[in-house]
């Protein structure tokens, strides 16, 4: 009799229970239909749409240990350069979940319903936020929302990772892999993490300049094993091979022409890039415009050079001087964006009409701030960079050649046979040797980003 009595009553249980997972998918299908505060409103429709409506979090009595991984996860999300504020804090409260947990007859299918959505949303905000940034200029969330952008679904990523042996491991594994970005985030752990847990203060101020550039590597990610990478803050170029990396200096536009932040793939080297002057051209016609007028060099993008090859920095005393004996002189005019490109040029596509060019003006790499050029790159020993290029593209042989060109100032192309990777970003910390180091910020975007992150914070700062 007793066991009749105990199986009538699980029975009875099972059936509540199921009547109750049945309610919950009915509000959630009703509430996806009229809740504003989501920031993914379409990919968690689609989340629930493709599981017929089922409750992931809050249905299960026995398992329930994603549930509260997931919450330990929006816990932690301060470790990932993030802010508690954008995953729904307020909504996602420990009591609640406790007492929803507790019974499955406790609380609404409409309170039920919100808690899930919510918990949802969350998740899909974070694995979005981790992989494309919060405030990518490129892919706004309303984008990302439309769903399946370069091949990513957060949906995906969130479905999987429930059926992953570590949940928490296939949600974070969306971050980028580039070594910029792993070294911000664990230098971020460190900070937000055991520092705290060992009474260690760092400044926020610290703190909020490694998340911005986190949130700044995550925008542009090079997943070949060679590349080049210009960051403009620290006015360096590195040539990752997959066993070194080689830094050149470089100098960038200014404040006023700044050079842009783009990917791009170099496809050719071209030496000898400006037009060379003939020279009555150079005595009859610009000799004389530029000594009434200084500026006439500039405007035309002529530039004078010696028959050695060195770039002269031209005066209205030299010029006089170069007018009686015009011989010892040539004059090149580049139609770019420099006055002039120098001996060799690294051509690839973009919308800017910028180059990546040797540097003519060799005394500019002696400055710590090299903020001057009209937005092209100009870099330091660039015959050493196209050697390199050409020894990894499987061209080693066309390397004297190139530099018999640079040499003797003859106009030749060199074709990659596989074109380079090229990452032009704006990183004004990094990491190195376990320590943080300051770049300058030439072009003044850091508070902006600042305030685009933590603009809850400083916004709760004002009041």
């Amino acid at each position: 009799m007793k066991t009749i009595v105990n199986l009538a009553t699980l029975l009875f249980t099972l059936t509540i229970l199921r009547c109750n997972d049945k309610a919950v998918s009915r509000e959630i299908e009703t509430q996806l239909e009229r809740l504003t505060e989501l920031n993914y409103p379409m990919s968690v429709k689609r989340f629930y749409k493709n599981n017929d409506f089922q409750s992931i979090w809050v249905q299960s009595v026995e398992k329930p240990t994603k549930t509260w991984s997931s919450m330990l996860l929006l816990d932690c999300v301060l470790q990932y350069g993030l802010s508690h504020e954008d995953y729904h804090p307020e909504k996602l409260l420990y009591p609640k979940l406790r007492e929803i947990l507790k019974d499955q007859r406790n609380g609404t299918a409409e309170e039920r319903a919100t808690f899930e959505i919510y918990l949802t949303d969350a998740l899909l905000t974070l694995i979005n936020d981790l992989h494309f940034g919060k405030a990518n200029p490129l892919l706004p969330r309303r984008v990302i929302d439309e769903g399946n952008i370069s091949g990513f679904s957060a949906e995906a990523v969130l479905k999987n990772a429930l059926g992953a042996k570590d949940f928490l491991v296939a949600i974070s594994d969306v971050q980028p892999k580039s070594q910029t970005y792993t070294d911000l985030q664990k230098y971020m752990f460190l900070i937000r993490g055991q520092y705290l847990d060992d009474c260690y203060t760092v400044p926020e101020e610290e703190v909020r300049k490694v998340a911005i550039n986190m949130e700044r590597a995550k925008w542009n990610t090079v997943s070949a094993r060679a590349y080049v990478e210009v960051n403009i803050p620290s006015y360096t170029l590195t040539y990752h091979l997959p066993d070194t990396s080689l830094t050149f200096k470089v100098a960038v536009g200014t404040s006023e022409k700044p050079t842009p932040e783009l990917m791009s793939a170099i496809s050719y080297i071209g030496t000898a890039p400006d037009w060379k002057v003939p020279n009555n051209i150079f005595i009859n016609d610009i000799l004389p415009k530029a000594l009434k007028d200084i500026g006439y060099l500039e405007q035309k993008h002529y530039t004078i050079y010696d028959n050695k090859g060195y770039f002269i920095n031209a005066t209205p005393a030299l010029l006089i001087s170069i007018q009686k004996n015009p011989t010892g002189f040539v004059a090149r005019q580049s139609s770019e964006c420099e006055l002039s490109l120098g001996t060799m040029a690294f051509h690839f596509p973009n919308e800017n009409g910028i180059y990546l060019h040797d540097g003519p003006q060799k005394e500019i790499f002696l400055k710590n701030e090299r903020a001057l050029t009209n937005g092209c790159i100009s870099v330091e020993n660039a015959s050493r960079l196209a050697s390199l290029m050409l020894k990894y593209d499987g061209q080693e042989g066309q390397i004297n050649e190139l530099l018999q060109a640079t040499d003797n100032y003859q106009t030749k192309n060199f074709i990659l046979k596989k074109p380079l990777p090229l990452l032009i970003g704006y990183q004004t910390c990094a990491i190195k040797d376990g320590l943080l180091v300051r770049y300058s910020d030439p072009y003044n975007k850091d508070k902006e980003l600042e305030n685009n992150l933590y603009r809850h914070d400083i916004m709760l700062s004002k009041k």
